[in-house]
């Protein structure tokens, strides 16, 4: 009941936590608060005199240890998650608001746009990186005279 209990705890502020649309200092502040004064508390509260909580003493300390209980967390949350998450993206897909699609395709041109940019800067870099400077004596095919094959070679005769 303990384990289930928490899951609880962490699914009602998970939740909260995906229906908040604007996220503030305080919004952030009041869910982690949330998870953590509960764990605080739930660590207190188990580990006090065994005559005053006679059915929750250790239990904390014995939970909190094992591999399973949070593996528990996690799958309980990520399935009650679940329902809410496919509604809400079906929502969005198939009974979207005009404003709504207007916003999706407005993304998907701006991502088209910025990628066709980034395209022809990559192409215009790349052409200018490897551009071959018009040859001096066109035609014979020759290297003029005084002209070095090579930046480093020694002029010859010496």
């Amino acid at each position: 009941s303990f384990t289930m209990f928490s899951a609880c705890h962490v699914a009602c502020n998970i939740r909260l936590a995906l229906v908040v649309k604007t996220w503030t200092v305080p919004t952030t502040l009041i869910v982690l608060i949330s998870l953590l004064s509960y764990w605080v508390f739930s660590a207190v509260f188990c580990n006090m005199s065994p005559s005053f909580v006679t059915v929750m003493y250790d239990v904390g300390n014995r939970v909190f240890g094992m591999p399973v209980y949070w593996l528990c967390i996690i799958i309980v949350n990520a399935m009650a998650m679940l329902p809410s998450t496919i509604q809400l993206f079906a929502s969005r897909i198939w009974y979207a608001t005009e404003s709504q699609q207007a916003a999706v395709w407005e993304r998907l041109i701006v991502k088209m746009l910025f990628r066709a940019q980034l395209k022809a800067w990559v192409e215009g870099a790349h052409i200018a990186a490897n551009k071959v400077l018009p040859d001096p004596n066109p035609g014979n095919g020759t290297i003029p005279s005084g002209a070095n094959s090579s930046p480093h070679s020694k002029p010859a005769g010496t």
